[in-house]
């Protein structure tokens, strides 16, 4: 028997360099006097789709049982901003939105379903220093 020690478990890291854009919300248009419903994509998911694709292009195989996945948003600061605020609290880029996007555009190059993910820990601040406008984000088996 294996110790938890003993015990692999799988991860994918990858880092999307940009500006992190939230899901837009659906929309409806009459189309030849039939409606249709669309979410708008953004710039944002075409470089989380872009990404996951080049990771699973080299082989890396999307994550088919429960996962946990960490998610660190950098968002540029404001120029107008003064030098006290840390924390981006703006009502752009709301943090379950931005989950979202991000979530969506990894399924299915590194995600066969974004239902799979049980754990989440998500943060979102400025990108300060050498930190580019982004999002870091890991993907890790959980056990049984």
């Amino acid at each position: 028997m294996e110790s938890e020690a003993q015990k692999q478990t799988r991860a994918i890291t990858l880092k999307v360099v940009g500006i992190p854009k939230p899901q837009g919300r659906p929309r409806a248009r009459a189309f030849g006097g039939h409606a249709r419903v669309y979410s708008p994509s953004t710039e944002w998911a075409t470089l989380c789709r872009h990404e996951a694709a080049l990771l699973a292009g080299k082989g890396t195989a999307a994550m088919t049982g429960p996962c946990q996945c960490t998610m660190r948003f950098y968002l540029p600061r404001p120029k107008s901003l003064p030098k006290k605020n840390h924390w981006p609290t703006s009502r752009r880029g709301e943090l379950d939105n931005l989950i979202k996007a991000t979530l969506d555009a990894l399924v299915p190059a590194l995600l066969a379903d974004d239902s799979l993910v049980v754990m989440l820990h998500c943060t979102k601040q400025f990108a300060l220093g050498d930190n580019l406008p982004g999002c870091e984000i890991t993907l890790e088996e959980v056990g049984e």
